[in-house]
């Protein structure tokens, strides 16, 4: 930002601060930010909204700034930088020597003329020791002349503003930005190339603010966590490119879109579809682009939120910025976004996102829309992002647009997303202890993924891995032993928390409570029936029934479709296959659910019946730490009896009342010893012991974390029992010994190697047995 440029953003800041000291009649402090915390200091105003109130008023500072520039960008032209510069500073101090007060512009009559010949009166002396020449003079009586003018409009807007609701005083705000656009501009000068310049940068400035700044929009979070910088955050994220020549290929997003012109990004609730679009237009902003991409230097984003047309006509060519920029849209020179989008030296991109965030009829008319503009103007690049389902198949063909599908998030991935979501945090702590606890508590996360399946289960897209992070992090959780209270949260987000909080209209007449008790019924008869995935039709007549026979104070539905489409669309927490079948994208989110039901519903008995089963004995354990107390008391001396009665499985059912226990906190005592005295076999030291315990069943995954390893055999013996039982899952334990600088560790991790991907395990567990020699 040029000093001219300084100079008017300081003197729109200054009409501001003077016009709300008049209407508050007392003095605020010298920064615009801190206006807002002075105004509302003696009542009890939401933090948000009181950032809302700020973001306004610098936004109204912007907007005067632009105004400002067009007086001196025009018929001044003759004068020098620095003399425009000093003139517009003359200005400002003018307001601050004037000092006006409620008693000035009401003995003006609120009239601007009025007020402007008060101010020559009071300032006459200190303007006539200025050696102005002609033009300076000139441009300084247009320029106060039109800030008289400007500051009359915010003191009518803001009168009265501390008897007013904070809400009230929001309206106020975007009320002032609709009247200074009406304000007549003070020049003859038509507009010209320096109008769409000075617009374009505050559009950028606008846009960017608001879009560097990741909001979870989930109420149960602190704001301190809940709202956080997308820059220090952002994680380069894996997709899967599907071009229309049949091309695939798995790479990162950056790289796929950075090949193609015109791309439909797919992915689930919370996979980062909005977040990569935000990092995209900030990128492109700011010139930080990779070597990757060809042709935008210095090109212009347009961003279009769909959502904030669910319920209104899509916008016009002229209005394509109303949505997004409704603060300083008055500000935009006539034939603005035309101009840009046929600019082929400076060229535009178009980034929408949510077509899946509108209501099902009006989502083919604005994917006809998208093809009209993408016809229309022909673009380096234009993304539409929406969720799988929300855009037929055949839609990307017809429009010419290559598939880029977002995938889950590997290892890897989350341990790095972890480090950097705690880092976005430290950044807005000014204090170093504060910071150090910042990085203490990643690494009890990052200890807590380690030793637990369920929450790597979980971990496995950006949403899901911020909310385990933020949860942890306010305390509201206490991993590992919380996850199931992390499960709840998550699927309460998912299914309509998250909605409400981003603006999203959602028309569905069916409550939160109602669709997850929906969910939950799905879920169990599901598991129960063995149909993973069965034909939509027929779960939609169980939708249809469920909601026509509704619990009392829930409201009865016709179509159970329209909530099933809702719920896979919206949710993410299910999808709708090409055959027409349904089923939970997450096992664990499924099997949850259905844990719920199960303890609702009162079938605890069927489902002990099933523990023995892999595939159960998670649910089992989420049903005993969803039952009240004396029913998860009946459970666990359930499987102890059934231990008892099957010797062949007795490690199996021991390992599960031993995971149950872990989630039950109050349990008795005296049955926790119970469980305890069963469970000597969870720390092997021998071949036999290995194996044994590694046929208990995949629960046996959490136990390796907590045993001891300072006795050598105990250690080897845990090695062996990762090993026999294989996969990623056992990875995070191995890794745990990899610092271990026993040789006879180093040489079993080594030698386990030949058991497990080579590159992973290289990656995960070999990283720390390599540095002994």
């Amino acid at each position: 930002m040029g000093l001219l440029e300084v100079a008017a953003v300081k003197l729109g800041e200054t009409l501001i601060k003077s016009a709300l000291e008049a209407v508050t009649g007392r003095e605020l402090f010298s920064e615009l930010t801190a206006n807002i915390g002075a105004v509302f200091s003696e009542r009890a105003v939401q933090k948000l909204e009181g950032r809302k109130a700020q973001r306004s008023l610098q936004h109204i500072g912007d907007a005067l700034a632009v105004r400002i520039r067009t007086q001196y960008g025009h018929e001044f032209r003759g004068l020098s930088e620095d003399d425009r510069k000093v003139v517009v500073n003359a200005v400002s101090e003018t307001f601050e020597r004037l000092q006006p007060g409620a008693g000035l512009v009401i003995s003006a009559d609120l009239d601007p003329q009025k007020f402007e010949d008060r101010v020559r009166e009071q300032t006459s002396g200190p303007l006539a020791e200025m050696s102005f020449s002609q033009d300076e003079r000139n441009l300084y009586d247009l320029l106060l002349r039109m800030s008289c003018e400007e500051f009359v409009t915010i003191v009518r807007a803001l009168s009265g503003l501390g008897d007013l609701a904070v809400p009230e005083v929001l309206d106020r705000l975007t009320g002032l930005s609709r009247d200074l656009r009406h304000l007549p501009v003070r020049t003859a000068a038509a507009i010209v190339e320096n109008d769409d310049t000075a617009f374009t940068k505050l559009y950028q400035r606008y846009v960017e603010d608001e879009l560097d700044t990741i909001d979870l929009a989930c109420p149960d979070l602190s704001l301190a966590t809940r709202n956080y910088s997308l820059t220090t955050a952002y994680l380069s994220l894996p997709a899967r490119v599907r071009e229309r020549s049949g091309a695939s290929a798995v790479v990162r997003v950056e790289e796929a879109v950075a090949k193609l012109p015109r791309v439909l990004l797919l992915a689930n609730c919370g996979c980062g579809k909005t977040t990569y679009l935000h990092r995209l237009f900030v990128s492109i902003v700011r010139r930080n682009l990779s070597s990757d991409w060809v042709g935008l230097e210095g090109a212009l984003p347009f961003y279009l939120p769909l959502h904030r047309y669910a319920m209104g006509n899509l916008p016009t060519l002229d209005g394509l910025l109303d949505a997004l920029v409704p603060d300083i849209i008055g500000e935009m020179p006539k034939g603005w976004v035309r101009r840009r989008l046929d600019d082929r030296d400076r060229p535009s991109v178009v980034l929408i996102n949510g077509v899946d965030e509108l209501p099902t009829e009006r989502r083919p008319v604005v994917l006809a829309w998208i093809k009209k503009l993408v016809s229309q103007f022909d673009l380096p690049l234009y993304v539409v992002a929406a969720r799988p389902g929300a855009v037929p198949s055949a839609w990307a063909d017809e429009a010419s647009f290559d598939v880029v599908e977002l995938l889950p998030l590997g290892p890897a991935d989350v341990r790095a997303f972890i480090r950097r979501w705690h880092e976005a945090i430290k950044d807005k702590l000014p204090s170093k202890a504060n910071r150090v606890e910042v990085d203490a508590s990643a690494d009890r996360l990052l200890m807590a993924l380690a030793s637990s399946s369920a929450l790597r289960s979980l971990a496995t897209n950006p949403l899901t891995c911020a909310l385990m992070c933020a949860l942890h992090h306010d305390s509201q959780v206490e991993l590992p032993g919380g996850w199931l209270d992390l499960l709840h949260l998550v699927v309460k987000a998912l299914v309509g928390d998250r909605d409400p909080e981003r603006g999203v209209t959602d028309t569905l007449p069916v409550p939160i409570e109602q669709r997850i008790r929906v969910l939950q019924d799905i879920a169990h008869w599901m598991i129960t029936e063995g149909m993973p995935e069965p034909e939509v039709g027929e779960v939609a007549d169980r939708v249809r029934h469920l909601l026509g026979n509704p619990h009392p104070g829930e409201r009865a539905v016709d179509d159970g479709r329209v909530l099933l489409d809702h719920l896979a669309v919206r949710s993410g927490l299910m999808r709708i296959g090409a055959d027409n079948s349904i089923a939970f994208t997450s096992t664990l989110l499924r099997d949850y659910l259905a844990a719920m039901h199960a303890v609702s519903g009162g079938t605890l008995r069927s489902l002990l019946r099933e523990s023995h089963l892999p595939e159960r004995q998670l649910l089992v354990v989420m049903a005993a730490g969803h039952a009240p107390m004396s029913r998860a008391e009946e459970l666990v001396t359930t499987l102890l009896s059934m231990a008892e009665e099957s010797p062949d499985l007795k490690e199996r059912f021991h390992v599960l009342a031993h995971a149950c226990v872990r989630v039950v906190p109050g349990l008795g005592t005296d049955l926790r010893q119970r469980v305890e005295a069963c469970c000597g076999f969870l720390s092997p030291r021998d071949k036999l012991g290995a194996h044994t315990l590694a046929t208990a069943g995949p629960l046996v995954v959490d136990v390796l974390a907590e045993q001891p390893i300072e006795e050598l055999d105990v250690a080897l013996a845990l090695i062996r029992t990762a090993v026999r039982i294989g996969g990623d899952d056992v990875l995070p334990f191995l890794a745990n010994l990899a610092s271990d600088p026993r040789p006879e560790i180093v040489r079993a991790l080594r030698d386990a190697a030949v058991e497990f991907d080579p590159n992973e395990y290289q990656q995960v567990v070999l990283g720390g047995a390599d540095r002994v020699e």
